[in-house]
């Protein structure tokens, strides 16, 4: 054969023998199709091959490319009132995410964002031995919040709160009638981490277990010491962070809600002044921090007056309850509709001050939070007027026994319940002292027939103490079992009032 031919030969050889490699070793041709847009390999037949010509020097194998694997196919995501299409589009671009924070809708540049959550707490009470009157042994729902928070560009972010439990044990009997109570609603404007402005109806910034998420509490109700601070108010704060967190601050101008109530309309002119100063030591908290440490000074000032009951407005004087709900301390007041005047019924009438110390600590499974609480308010009762200065404090602890680190703000479950992984959630064990001391000069002297509040109905103070223990099946879901003894000193005819001894259950979904 002739050198041309035999040269031929071999540049056929070079050019096909690389195709017919691929066609063995590629990724799509492994499921025996062949690959998109591209003709199947040929295969020079045996006869073809001269028989007087040496065979082709084989040329090396191409070196194999490994293929990556595709990846994994991406949950669809439905949403109401698109296509189905459209809603997988916008996952994969990122515009929507849920996971254990919320369920959130965003735009492109991430600018603007949008998240909804739940909480449901279902309650359980049932009392050993005597149960108070006016009280029931009732399953309940404590809180049912769908709320909504967001931010805009500019710095700018909200929050919506209604909460649709409409019975508690702290709402008033107008606010357990409504059809929905409004707890939080506000809008923030960040200038500065150390620059940001509030305002609408929120938590004043004095109490730091009223501070703390309810989804976090340690226990069904919150401590007799915390009922001396507002439940919420209505105004404007400005707030902020310094030191990248080792610090931070509030400041604000509010209605001035009473003790343990919510305010939505101040019912006189007077406004009060609320502020509070932090220190972190440790620095901000953070999802991977083993320790976090917080120490605070917390105060308002400001003034209140109120009127006759029967003249339609408030005596703008608080009512302080245990842990069950039952009325332990109360001013007096008059029917409505009835004839009264200032020698018996009570009435806001001057200044009212409050002053907080308060501390949180933890260190890995165990926290600690412990606080003072001072309120103080002048009462106009039998043409007198009469500084009353009420006074609690609280200890509250925490250990997990079982698979998480204790939290302020978040628990950190690492074990959430899956019978596969053979785990079983995080178990907690509770404890917490409190006492709220009312002064004795509200009850006048011995001899005193004309006393702001019925020695027979109010307590002089009140002593908890709480056991418990809170299993958490997942990062939104916790169970919750406490007993609860609270012992009274006064707030009988007779005496002492009788011990009141509850067991609590929850059952909550924080999403």
């Amino acid at each position: 054969m002739s050198v041309l031919k035999s040269l031929k030969s071999s540049l056929i050889g070079l050019f096909f023998f690389p195709l017919t490699t691929h066609a063995q070793t590629g990724g799509p041709a492994e499921s025996g199709a062949p690959i998109v847009g591209q003709a199947p390999a040929a295969q020079t037949p045996p006869e073809a091959q001269p028989v007087d010509s040496p065979a082709p020097a084989p040329s090396p194998p191409p070196p194999v490319v490994p293929v990556e694997p595709a990846p994994a196919p991406q949950p669809a995501v439905v949403l109401t009132g698109i296509p189905k299409e459209q809603a997988q589009l916008l996952a994969q671009s990122g515009f929507v995410d849920a996971g254990p924070g919320g369920f959130g809708v965003r735009s492109a540049n991430k600018e603007s964002q949008l998240r909804f959550h739940l909480q449901v707490q279902a309650d359980a009470k049932f009392w050993h031995g005597t149960t108070p009157a006016k009280v029931n042994e009732t399953f309940f729902l404590r809180r049912a919040i769908p709320w909504i928070d967001g931010t805009l560009p500019y710095g700018v972010s909200f929050l919506i709160a209604p909460d649709f439990s409409q019975i508690n044990s702290t709402n008033t009997a107008a606010q357990a009638n409504a059809a929905i109570i409004l707890p939080d609603a506000y809008f923030q404007i960040k200038i500065l981490d150390e620059l940001q402005f509030r305002f609408g109806k929120f938590r004043a910034p004095i109490g730091l277990e009223r501070l703390q998420p309810t989804g976090q509490l340690f226990f069904n109700e919150f401590a007799l010491a915390t009922e001396l601070t507002p439940l919420r108010d209505v105004g404007a704060q400005v707030q902020g962070e310094i030191a990248k967190g080792y610090a931070g601050y509030a400041l604000g101008v509010f209605n001035g809600a009473v003790d343990n109530a919510y305010t939505d309309l101040d019912p006189s002119r007077y406004k009060d002044v609320e502020g509070r100063v932090y220190a972190q030591p440790l620095g901000a908290p953070s999802s991977d921090s083993l320790q976090y440490a917080i120490i605070g000074i917390a105060g308002t000032i400001g003034r209140k007056s109120g009127a006759l009951q029967n003249s339609g407005q408030s005596t703008n004087l608080p009512t302080y309850k245990s842990p069950g709900g039952a009325a332990i301390f109360s001013y007096k007041a008059v029917a409505t509709g009835t004839t009264a005047d200032l020698t018996n019924t009570a009435i806001a009438s001057g200044q009212q001050r409050r002053i907080n110390a308060h501390g949180y600590y933890s260190v890995g499974p165990f926290g600690l939070l412990a606080e003072y609480i001072y309120s103080q308010q002048r009462v106009g009762f039998n043409y007198d007027n009469t500084r009353v200065g009420n006074q609690g404090w609280t200890a509250e602890a925490s250990l997990f026994l079982y698979g998480g680190n204790a939290s302020y703000s978040q628990a950190k479950i690492a074990t959430p319940f899956d019978l596969q992984a053979g785990t079983f959630g995080a178990f907690e064990v509770v404890g917490r002292a409190s006492q709220l001391r009312f002064d004795e000069s509200a009850f006048g002297a011995k001899t005193d027939t004309t006393k702001p509040v019925d020695e027979t109905a109010s307590v002089k103070h009140a002593t908890e103490l709480a056991g418990g223990l809170n299993w958490y099946f997942s990062r939104c879901v916790r169970f919750l079992f406490s007993y609860n003894r609270t012992s009274y000193k006064g707030g009988a005819a007779s005496g002492d009032r009788p011990t009141e001894n509850v067991f609590f259950g929850r059952a909550q979904l924080n999403y």
